[in-house]
């Protein structure tokens, strides 16, 4: 019996060591998960925290070319509305003046005609 009582005993000690032992590794596994949230949680909200300085920077440059392309299309644009602008009132005014010539060259054609019929 002293032997069947070793053995029991040795097969607990070895089950707590055991038992002692995969404690320490969930442990080492919990405490290794909970520090990795901590460092991503960390480099998530440092990147969200530079990610607008960031795109900022490196949209810059091509902001300043559709300011600029802005700048050029609507001026274009706004030559080219003046531009037509005057040429309709070029052409009101022109034919205003033919309008008025031929009024008077046709008054003009009467007055001759009523002095040449009148003697």
């Amino acid at each position: 019996m002293k032997i069947k009582g070793r053995v029991l005993l040795i097969t607990l000690v070895l089950m707590l060591v055991g038992i002692g032992t995969a404690s320490a590794l969930v442990y080492h596994i919990n405490d290794s998960a909970k520090a990795l949230k901590e460092d991503y949680q960390e480099q998530i909200e440092v990147y969200q925290s530079e990610k607008d300085f960031k795109i900022k920077n490196d949209v810059s440059h091509l902001t300043q070319m559709e300011i600029k392309r802005m700048q050029t299309e609507t001026q274009e644009y706004l030559t080219q509305k003046l531009g037509q602008d005057y040429q309709n009132s070029l052409n009101e005014k022109t034919d205003e003046i033919i309008a008025t010539t031929d009024e008077k060259i046709e008054e003009i054609k009467l007055f001759i005609d009523g002095l040449i019929n009148a003697n």
